[in-house]
């Protein structure tokens, strides 16, 4: 590969880009990447944490030239080997545009988008309804729109064929783009039929896009790097040096970077629960969330696009929607507000909208009434069976805090206040993909993403989580339950006995609905996890299944007041 261009970088130092990819690069949906932030709004927490999907991008296709290379320098002479040369500079590119499809804010629009439907019981519109005098309506159970949810890889595959730029450089070069978003997409196209085929182009998509890949690489020590936190310090060098490809065509690490495997998932987790999901930018990226699916819903933004009009969405819309101009509508919205004092559904929606985006453009963060978690089972045991236990009560305690998030709100509504609670909630991190699927599993995608390492002995290759001396063993099947509850508002102040009365409220209103919840799940949970058995999701009475939920739920703290001494 030809290689013209040096691109100097804080994380990687002088990356190597040959004249194709700078060509790529300077495209126009390329280079507005300059203009999305990598982490939304983590910067209110961590101010350096500003670096761009533009830098990542680089950082992503230059540590995959690496990967390859290694693989390269460890394969025998033969096909494998040709292949990986001949395909170098595919996969490169597949890298370099993984992240071309991406929204305003990233992954917070796609949220946005995909929880839509909820937005309802999460934002107190029942509170609304209420207001608008339509007694004896539960908005909570009433029908809703269903929205498609938007997917930057769907669209990024739709700008590789649809930009005139892209489109006509791929087409110079003889390059598919369906085969290129094959790559990024994780091994996943239109078709069973394309997915087949493309496999047989394409097997090492790994590369980009599993739980150990050049993405994951780059970004966490690019997080590590601009946050100033030790968490994604992981051994880079070393670990992108042990790539190779075993006798059954797979990608494993060699046993010699067992340990460095294991730290770099360790720090992927931490990474996440310390600095992605840090309890105040969670609670910005909530009212982010609510204000992209208002502006969406106001056609104030346009997040969905028809096939048949995708190249003037590209061209007229998409390549000026940048967070810049996210901002510049969420600015408007500051003057969108009703000075009417009737409260009307309308007045409540704008009120709310209004009031969040004020305190995402001057950091006004939410008072956190709960702030939860706690280190559970992801699922059963075995392909297809249900959600484990502590998941089942992951989903009991969301909900139940959903409902007392709902009536307390009622309660202010009937005072004639506006007091905006919310929830935020999350099953991530995790360690690993359900790797206990893979030894049954016939879907070769699944199998390539799983970690696995190379046994030296025999020259094949086993699942990370099969060996007896890597952590990840003991902590494959956890991930990490985080619930938070906020509040926030526009005329009450939040301080002192009125926050302390408003949480004692809530915290009451939970400890009712969770009752009532439990009591209508009771028979789904002896049906599902009674019964004989010696592993965490078995229990042998359903009183004993009831109190592990109990136990999960006890462990929650809402703000109470400070004690005080006679």
């Amino acid at each position: 590969m030809s290689k013209q261009k040096k691109i100097n970088d804080p994380i990687h130092g002088a990356m190597e880009f040959s004249d194709l990819e700078i060509e790529l690069i300077n495209t126009k949906p390329f280079q507005r990447l300059r203009n999305i932030g990598q982490l939304a709004f983590v910067s209110h927490v961590f101010p350096s944490a500003t670096y761009t999907r533009f830098a990542h991008s680089l950082g992503v296709c230059h540590v995959t030239g690496l990967i390859i290379g290694a693989m390269i320098d460890a394969a025998p002479d033969g096909a494998i080997k040709e292949h990986l040369i001949s395909k170098r500079a595919v996969y490169r590119i597949a890298a370099l545009l993984h992240d071309i499809g991406h929204y305003p804010y990233s992954h917070v629009t796609e949220h946005a988008e995909r929880t839509a439907r909820d937005e309802a019981s999460e934002e107190m519109l029942n509170a609304s309804e209420r207001i608008r005098g339509e007694a004896g309506t539960d908005q909570r159970s009433a029908p809703r729109k269903s929205i498609h949810p938007i997917n930057h890889e769907r669209l990024g595959r739709e700008i590789l064929l649809n930009d005139p730029e892209i489109k006509a450089i791929l087409a110079r070069e003889g390059l598919d783009p369906h085969q290129i978003a094959f790559i990024f997409n994780g091994g996943s196209s239109i078709t069973a039929q394309e997915d087949s085929d493309f496999l047989m182009h394409f097997p090492y998509f790994a590369i980009v896009s599993s739980d150990v890949d050049a993405d994951r690489i780059d970004y966490l020590l690019r997080n590590s790097y601009f946050s100033g936190l030790p968490y994604g310090s992981i051994d880079n060098k070393y670990l992108v040096r042990q790539f190779l490809i075993v006798d059954d065509d797979e990608i494993a690490i060699d046993i010699r970077a067992l340990h460095a495997v294991d730290h770099f998932l360790i720090s992927r987790y931490y990474d996440y629960a310390q600095f992605i999901f840090h309890k105040t930018s969670t609670g910005f990226e909530k009212m982010l969330q609510s204000i992209i699916s208002y502006l969406s819903q106001t056609e104030k933004i346009q997040l969905k696009y028809h096939s048949a009009g995708i190249e003037d969405f590209i061209k007229n819309y998409w390549l000026s929607f940048d967070d810049a101009a996210m901002i510049t509508h969420i600015r408007e919205t500051l003057d969108r507000t009703s000075h009417s004092e009737e409260m009307s559904l309308e007045n409540y929606e704008l009120r709310r909208v209004r009031h969040y985006a004020n305190s995402l453009l001057w950091r006004k963060p939410s008072k956190i009434l709960v702030n939860y978690q706690f280190l559970g089972n992801r699922k059963q045991a075995g392909k297809g069976q249900p959600d484990s236990l502590d998941r089942r009560a992951y989903v009991l305690i969301v909900r139940s805090l959903e409902q007392a998030l709902i009536q307390a709100s009622n309660f202010f509504v009937e005072q004639g206040k506006f007091v905006y609670l919310f929830i935020w909630n999350s099953d991530r991190p995790h360690f690993t993909s359900p790797a206990i699927e893979y030894p049954s599993s016939t879907d070769r995608p699944t199998k390539q993403k799983a970690v696995k390492i190379r046994n030296n002995g025999n020259g094949r290759s086993a699942l990370l989580t099969s060996y007896a001396n890597s952590l990840s063993q003991l902590i494959d099947s956890k991930c990490l339950f985080t619930i938070r509850a906020y509040a926030t508002s526009d005329e009450v102040e939040l301080e002192g006995d009125t926050l302390f009365e408003l949480s004692a409220t809530v915290k009451k209103n939970f400890i009712k609905n969770l009752a009532d919840n439990i009591e209508l799940d009771k028979p789904q949970i002896n049906e599902v996890y009674v019964k004989d058995g010696d592993d965490d999701n078995s229990f042998t009475t359903l009183e004993e299944a009831i109190k592990r939920i109990e136990d999960l739920a006890d462990q929650i703290s809402f703000l109470d007041p400070p004690e005080t001494s006679d």
